[in-house]
């Protein structure tokens, strides 16, 4: 009997049991319906009703019972119509005119292609029917190569595209012809472009002489060109382009480009006859027999001494011991860098002060250094030797520059405007002949003179065929010509952030 009852009871608690975890199921499920309702509601409000905050008290939920409504708490009011929209969703008409209360400005650069057209000159002639005093026609303007289909515009495209962008001539005529429809050759662009240097660059970069020459501080380095027909020189020989800058603190820059057949000592004499005073170069003893002379101090440039020892590293690698003494020789020229960069927009006087003291001991223990390892390094020999003894055959020039604030550590400024020459050099090569060298050299003299003054080149050398063949045929003097003498109202747009 007892065992009987208990296992009543224990089915009776089994199904109470049982019955509590149906009861805690329908609750779980019932409650997870709930939640998925109001994600339901709110995916439908987000996709169909209005994106603001504000509520609206007289909608109620969409799957509440009527009973469950919210009743109205605040007094009842009149109801009107709601005003009628116009044009869709958005605010009421305020029924007066808008007033502008500011403005979004935005800017974009765009570009006008070049146009090419023909330009008709008519001149008139005139006669007096009442007597014999002959026919009277209106002079011409001068032009920048007489009897030429040339004008001054297209002659500076050309000139430019060259000299200014590396565009070879031949490329130009290709351009020409197929964007342009203008069926010019190469031959007849390489033409105008000699007949420019020989009518009017030649006479405008000699008069540009003196002025260089008067100058006290001048940088000159000199880059190779190739010129296939040069009398009793094989085409594959090195023939030179000379780069003469003026230096820094001098007055506005000026640039001479000259060619010769060779790198002679003679050649940088005849070029530097008659100037006095800095002369930034580099080691090479062509410099010499200029440097003999008494009203010429020379300077070295600290970019070559730098560049051996860089050469050492690369050559010997970073941890090997030649690597470490280079490493440690750039530090000590590094430093006498940051230096001038740290005093770059002070006065020359100012930096004079300065380098006495900051610069000469920065000297005194790259001195220190090369004393201790000149005659290690000399023995190993290969590029370590090289670099320390350019060092010390050097180190009265290099150590010059403390004397003159104006004076640059190296020889930077001349080798900027060889750059241009030489990325032109990948594209057109060579020059043919002496005469086209010599054309090269005097339009480059020109271009890279406007540039460092801040002249835009096509523009100035626009304005400059213009005006230059009215001053060569009066006989004018050519000073009035000059980029440093114009403006750019007058010799066209400057180039931003120069001049």
């Amino acid at each position: 009997m007892i065992s009987g009852a208990l296992a009543v009871i224990d089915t009776a608690t089994d199904e109470a049991v049982t019955l509590a975890e149906l009861r805690g199921t329908i609750e779980r499920q019932q409650r997870e319906i709930e939640l998925l309702n109001q994600k339901l509601q709110y995916l439908l409000h987000q996709r169909f009703g209005r994106k603001s905050e504000q509520t609206d008290s007289r909608q109620g939920s969409l799957f509440a019972p009527a009973e469950m409504e919210p009743e109205a708490t605040e007094p009842e009011v009149e109801s009107r119509p709601p005003a009628a929209r116009v044009g869709g969703a958005g605010r009421r008409p305020c029924g007066a005119c808008r007033e502008r209360i500011g403005a979004q400005r935005s800017e974009q650069y765009d570009i006008v292609p070049p146009r090419f057209q023909v330009l008709e000159h008519v001149r008139y002639t005139y006669a007096c029917p009442n007597c014999d005093q002959g026919l009277v026609t209106a002079p011409k303007a001068a032009d920048p190569l007489p009897r030429s289909q040339v004008s001054p515009g297209l002659l500076a495209w050309i000139g430019a595209g060259k000299f200014v962008d590396g565009l070879p001539l031949h490329r130009q005529a290709r351009i020409l012809e197929r964007r342009f429809g203008v069926g010019f050759t190469g031959t007849a662009l390489s033409s105008w472009v000699m007949m420019a240097a020989l009518r009017l660059l030649v006479p405008f970069t000699k008069a540009m002489e003196p002025h260089l020459l008067r100058r006290d501080y001048l940088h000159v380095d000199e880059t190779t060109l190739q010129v296939l027909d040069e009398p009793e020189r094989y085409a594959w020989q090195k023939s030179y382009l000379w780069v003469r800058a003026t230096g820094a603190g001098t007055g506005p820059p000026i640039l001479r480009v000259d060619y010769s057949p060779t790198r002679a000592g003679s050649v940088a004499t005849g070029l530097l006859d008659g100037f006095a005073g800095y002369l930034e170069v580099d080691g090479y003893s062509g410099y010499n027999a200029t440097a003999a002379r008494d009203e010429v101090v020379m300077l070295g440039g600290r970019a070559h001494a730098r560049r051996k020892f860089d050469t050492v590293i690369k050559s010997a690698g970073r941890l090997s011991r030649e690597g470490a003494l280079a490493r440690d020789a750039l530090h000590h020229i590094q430093q006498l860098y940051r230096i001038e960069k740290a005093r770059k927009v002070q006065p020359p006087a100012v930096k004079r002060a300065r380098r006495q003291t900051e610069s000469r001991a920065v000297l005194d223990q790259l001195r220190h250094w090369l004393d201790a390892h000149l005659e290690s390094a000399a023995r190993s020999g290969g590029a370590l030797a090289t670099a320390c003894g350019y060092l010390a055959n050097q180190w009265p020039r290099l150590v010059r520059f403390v004397e003159d604030g104006r004076l640059q550590l190296d020889n930077n400024r001349a080798e900027r405007h060889i750059r241009p020459i030489a990325v032109g050099r990948k594209t057109w090569l060579f020059c043919q002949s002496p005469a086209g060298a010599h054309a090269t050299a005097a339009w480059y003299s020109v271009v890279e003179t406007a540039k460092a003054n801040g002249r835009e080149p096509y523009h100035y050398l626009r304005w400059l065929f213009t005006e230059l063949p009215k001053y060569l045929d009066a006989g004018l003097p050519l000073d009035p010509l000059f980029p440093w003498n114009t403006t750019p109202s007058d010799a066209g747009v400057s180039l931003r952030g120069r001049g």
